[in-house]
């Protein structure tokens, strides 16, 4: 079972698929949306789309503003571009302590169009600091987030988590 939990996360180009973005497109989700639209959002091949159920009825019986979080971009902000167009209401937070300075450049470009506010830090267990391959970001917890941007209260609508670094951890752990 762990000889093939291994094989599963090796790179996909390690694995004789050639084409990452098509790799990745191979997953499908495997839960219910309770008769609500399942759809992968933005529609095109890669890790940045993510699987989303109602998006288009996410929030709208509640008067405060739909609200995102999403945790880890890798520099690709695909998602949190396609949903604000979907649903300009929706308040986008990205966070994540990884970036390249191109990368952070993109981000912040992004931000400047009023898609998403981008947060340099990343979720965690504790509030600290976290060691991420060769350098050490800022960290959270999403108690900490919530309270420090002002959301105590709110729904969080869509909270997206994008760390295959931490998925190996704890599948390698069991």
């Amino acid at each position: 079972m762990q000889r093939q939990l291994a094989q599963l996360l090796q790179p996909p180009t390690n694995r004789g698929v050639g084409d990452r973005k098509k790799t990745l497109s191979f997953f499908q989700p495997d839960w219910n949306c309770s008769g609500r639209a399942l759809e992968r959002v933005p529609e095109k091949d890669g890790d940045g789309p993510k699987w989303v159920c109602g998006l288009d009825e996410i929030g709208l019986r509640r008067p405060s503003k739909c609200l995102v979080y999403s945790f880890g971009s890798n520099g690709d902000t695909s998602f949190e571009e396609a949903v604000k167009k979907r649903r300009p209401d929706c308040e986008i937070f990205t966070f994540d302590p990884t970036l390249s300075a191109s990368a952070m450049a993109k981000v912040r470009q992004v931000e400047k169009s009023g898609t998403l506010t981008f947060v340099n830090k990343g979720l965690a267990s504790k509030d600290g600091s976290m060691v991420f391959g060769n350098l050490t970001g800022a960290v959270s917890t999403l108690h900490t987030f919530v309270r420090d941007l002002g959301h105590d209260g709110r729904e969080i609508d869509i909270l997206k988590v994008r760390a295959p670094g931490w998925l190996r951890l704890r599948i390698s752990d069991a």
